[in-house]
C-alpha cells in the first residue's frame, strides 16, 4: 500500500483524515437536527464497536505524532476545530 503514497507521512496523514471524517459522519448521523442528543453523541464516539475503537487507535497514534511534528500538530487543530456540539 505504501507504493501509492510519497512517503510514512502521506500515509499517516490520510489515514488520520478518514477516521476523523468517518467519526464526523458518524456524530452528526446520530443527532437530531437540534443536536442536542448526548446519550446518541456519546454511543457514536465511545469505542464500544470495532470500527470506533478502530478509529481511536488512529488518533491515539496520530495525537502522539502530532506533538512532535508541527504539520501533523496543525492537522489536528484542524479537524478538531469543526467538531462541534
Amino acid at each position: 500500500m505504501t507504493h501509492y503514497f510519497p512517503d510514512k507521512r502521506a500515509l499517516m496523514l490520510l489515514t488520520y483524515r478518514q477516521a476523523a471524517l468517518t467519526s464526523l459522519a458518524r456524530t452528526n448521523a446520530s443527532q437530531p437536527e437540534d443536536r442536542g442528543d448526548l446519550a446518541a453523541l456519546f454511543h457514536a464516539l465511545l469505542p464500544i464497536d470495532r470500527r470506533v475503537e478502530r478509529d481511536w487507535r488512529v488518533w491515539f497514534s496520530f495525537w502522539g505524532l502530532a506533538i512532535a511534528d508541527p504539520g501533523f500538530a496543525a492537522e489536528q487543530r484542524e479537524r478538531m476545530g469543526g467538531f462541534v456540539l
